[in-house]
């Protein structure tokens, strides 16, 4: 079974570079559904990025953030999965953050995705390599 986008994921989908949007179109149907994500941030104002610059979110002010540009070269996700009554519960376990983005890099590599290398800081964050058109 693969996981599937909400309306709100699908919103912020729709704000990002189409090689962005390709990557999560083939994540949805190659990762199993106990890998589910939520896409939180696409295109990013200036008034949210610079607030997210103010809470430590992001270390770069409007204009200079991958999320400014539009379409949007990055996107940033949250983790779920479920209780034990099979509902979705927000994950923020850094092991299981890091093997999804080990996932969603992996099918990136493989459909020629090409994406920047993982920001230290910024785990539940994916972004497009700079060469990238």
């Amino acid at each position: 079974m693969s996981i599937s986008y909400g309306p709100a994921s699908e919103a912020n989908i729709s704000e990002l570079h189409p090689e962005l949007q390709r990557l999560l179109r083939q994540c949805a149907l190659e990762l199993p559904e106990y890998f589910d994500i939520s896409v939180t941030c696409g295109w990013r104002g200036e008034a949210d990025q610079n607030e997210a610059f103010r809470t430590g979110a992001s270390k770069l002010r409007w204009p200079d953030s991958a999320h400014n540009k539009k379409p949007a070269r990055a996107y940033d996700y949250a983790c779920y999965g479920r209780d034990q009554a099979g509902k979705p519960v927000k994950i923020y376990d850094i092991e299981d953050i890091l093997m999804r983005q080990g996932a969603m890099r992996l099918i990136a590599h493989h459909i020629g995705v090409r994406l920047r290398p993982l920001i230290d800081w910024d785990k539940p964050h994916v972004e497009l390599a700079k060469d990238v058109p």
